[in-house]
């Protein structure tokens, strides 16, 4: 009987011990995460801010109101006039006259800022190029 105590508290002890190690292993990748993590973070941060108030250069009142509001703006295609919503996060641009989603975007991770002025430049400067580059979906 004695022996079954002994055994029990030796089992008790060993959970104790093993619980209070993955505890501060916790402790500690959280320590390290965080001091890793939020310099990368605030970079992007600072990055999505920049391209925002980027974007808001190059947006017009209507559209920016537009962008605000409904989150997503119009563009004038360049050479047939088709007006083209271009929804902020978004990877698809919809043409207005039927309702067809182009999606063009790029290779690399931008900001979603970015990636709407990239779309606004090409439709207004170059319709038919980006067209034909674009996948229907």
């Amino acid at each position: 009987m004695v022996n079954l105590f002994i055994l029990t508290g030796l089992l008790l002890l060993g959970t104790l011990i093993f619980c209070l190690t993955i505890l501060a292993v916790s402790c500690l990748i959280l320590l390290l995460s965080d001091k890793v993590m939020r310099p990368l973070a605030i970079r992007s941060l600072k990055r999505d801010q920049k391209a925002r108030e980027f974007l808001r250069c190059w947006l017009t009142s209507e559209q920016m109101n537009s962008l605000l509001e409904e989150g997503s703006f119009a563009v004038e295609g360049s050479d047939t006039g088709n007006l083209y919503t271009i929804q902020y996060g978004r990877l698809s641009v919809r043409r207005n006259l039927d309702g067809v989603c182009f999606g063009f975007y790029p290779r690399d991770r931008l900001c979603d800022a970015d990636i709407a002025l990239a779309q606004k430049l090409m439709l207004e400067t170059n319709e038919p190029w980006v067209m034909s580059r674009a996948c229907r979906g």
